[in-house]
């Protein structure tokens, strides 16, 4: 993406941060600039331009300036985390549209977790005597590929509702266990009902959700959250959300045992 290569001022020399400074304030307008008048204006010469079109791995300016006019309008234009592509959009916007979404979540939530909070989970997970996992459609599948990575670092956890007996499950659920939910709506009445059992027992729960005024939110002992940015019911598919839960959950795989990643893990591959 041209807006993100530019960024870097390192990589120009002079000629070419004129022209970037052009090009920044003539973003909204750049479908009315020519060849010449990028030239002109930048205070380089056409075959500069050029040279600065093919740095950026572009084949002329032509190709250079329609990927810029696409790149401007996303950048220019506020985020539809439920709908993120039109029918009218070719592959290559589509592509831009996601990455747009993709990145725009992990952002933000980022800027949402409290490394405090971040440092207690791990520490919860190092002292628990078994972790139980309970999640629903995509937010199973993020808890899922979460188990796989902790099997790495020799921890074993339990998917609490893989077989149903949910009920059983929480009720044997001790003080000295954990028990992590992953929901993005945090609306489901079997989580909330499981709540007078586990709080009787003692059990310290860790909600990863977006609806952090819920019932499972407030009864939690801490809470992960994820922006709110895509609609319960009308989104076309989980986009952010889903990464949003994957890059938590790869923040605390990434945050948690460090001796054990630097340490005592073999990396042999069968």
């Amino acid at each position: 993406m041209i807006l993100e290569q530019i960024k870097n001022p390192d990589f120009f020399n002079n000629s070419e941060q004129n022209m970037i400074y052009f090009l920044q304030n003539n973003l909204n307008s750049f479908d009315q600039v020519t060849l010449n008048k990028m030239a002109k204006e930048s205070f380089s010469s056409t075959s500069s331009v050029l040279r600065f079109c093919k740095k950026l791995g572009f084949d002329g300016f032509k190709d250079f300036k329609l990927q810029l006019i696409r790149e401007a309008s996303i950048s220019g234009q506020d985020l539809n985390f439920n709908l993120p592509f039109s029918p009218d959009d070719s592959v290559e916007d589509i592509g831009l549209h996601l990455s747009e979404i993709l990145a725009n979540g992990i952002k933000k939530t980022r800027n949402l977790l409290d490394p405090v909070q971040l440092e207690m989970t791990a520490y919860n997970i190092k002292k628990s005597h078994r972790v139980f996992l309970f999640g629903k459609g995509d937010s199973r599948i993020s808890l899922e590929n979460f188990k796989n990575k902790m099997i790495k670092l020799n921890e074993y956890f339990i998917i609490g509702d893989e077989y149903q007996n949910n009920f059983y499950t929480v009720g044997n659920i001790t003080s000295n266990d954990l028990v992590i939910f992953c929901t993005y709506s945090a609306m489901h009445h079997d989580y909330n009902s499981y709540l007078p059992v586990l709080k009787d027992h003692n059990v310290p729960i860790i909600t990863v959700t977006s609806n952090i005024h819920s019932k499972l939110a407030v009864n939690s002992d801490i809470v992960l959250q994820l922006p709110d940015d895509e609609s319960f019911d009308e989104k076309v598919a989980s986009f952010a959300s889903q990464t949003n839960m994957d890059f938590i959950f790869d923040y605390i795989y990434s945050n948690h045992f460090p001796e054990k990643l630097y340490g005592e893990l073999s990396f042999e591959t069968c």
